[in-house]
């Protein structure tokens, strides 16, 4: 994991529309967040509740906004979960993957 300063908060990756697109469809919701919430979405599960970052996969760095929710989250016992790929979410929610 790299942490970069000089990263905009605004910028959606890539990949969220995909993972988005599959959980909804594994019958999750998943609720948007602005852009300085410091992550892109809570994602709710079978009663569950998850703090989900979106990331494309490869390099990718967290704006300091986004490492300091982050560590308020650790800090609090709370994951922050980051989700790079549809194999990931799909993980996160407790579905085998082949």
């Amino acid at each position: 994991m790299v942490y970069n300063s000089t990263m905009r908060a605004a910028r959606r990756d890539k990949s969220e529309h995909e993972i988005v697109s599959f959980l909804r469809s594994a019958g999750c919701t998943w609720i948007p967040m602005c852009p300085d919430a410091g992550f892109d979405g809570l994602l709710v599960y079978r009663g569950q509740v998850h703090i989900v970052e979106v990331k494309s996969p490869g390099p990718w760095k967290l704006t300091p906004h986004e490492i300091e929710v982050h560590e308020r989250c650790e800090f609090q016992g709370v994951a922050y979960n980051i989700v790079e790929t549809v194999e990931a979410a799909a993980r996160l929610i407790g579905l085998d993957v082949l």
